[in-house]
């Protein structure tokens, strides 16, 4: 029975003592979810193609992820310790196999950026201004810009200074500050904002 619990004890001992994985970290989980570890050396190029394309930031994160990659993949080939264990050939197979669901995944679990919750907020309000049915207008938000500066400004709920115009008479119809509202940069509104200054 002793050794029992001085067994048990190790495990718990152990299993305390790993380096814990973020299980929020989105290339993490794409990993997990298309089969490959987290230590694999696959897995390390699909983590430089991903800081890669989040750091270069732009509307084609998808396109820009698999532009990297295929950098890392002729850097790999070239690397003496990518060469070990399994042939080179294989693990740039696994890598290629693997992409498409990696990459795919990774733009899934990605969180949004300001810019991207700015961008759906303005297409939102743009949406809700040109109505439905038969009384619906082309409606073209314009000359819009973030303001840091308003009292009521947080970066993961912006106030958005913004111009509604409408087409077929190019004049502008209504501008002024809206709050694009979200939860954890996920966008989940639009509403106007009193003018403060």
């Amino acid at each position: 029975m002793k050794y029992v619990v001085l067994a048990f004890f190790s495990l718990l001992v152990g299993c305390a003592s790993q380096q814990a994985i973020d299980r929020t970290d989105p290339i993490d989980n794409a990993l997990k979810a298309c089969g490959l570890g987290y230590s694999s050396e696959a897995g390390l190029a699909f983590r430089a193609a991903y800081k890669y394309a989040d750091k270069e930031g732009g509307a084609d994160f998808e396109a820009k992820m698999n532009e990297a990659l295929e950098t890392q993949v002729v850097s790999l080939s070239k690397s003496q310790s990518f060469n070990e264990g399994m042939t080179s050939k294989d693990k740039i197979d696994l890598i290629k196999s693997t992409q498409n669901c990696v990459v795919t995944f990774s733009e899934t679990y990605r969180p949004n950026t300001r810019s991207e919750l700015v961008r759906e907020c303005i297409a939102d309000l743009q949406e809700r201004a040109s109505g439905i049915g038969s009384r619906r207008q082309v409606i073209t938000a314009k000359n819009w810009g973030v303001k840091t500066d308003h009292p009521l400004y947080d970066d993961e709920n912006p106030i958005v200074y913004v111009e509604l115009d409408r087409h077929s008479t190019r004049n502008r119809i209504s501008s002024g500050l809206v709050r694009c509202k979200s939860n954890n940069y996920e966008y989940e509104g639009v509403e106007p904002v009193e003018d403060q200054g």
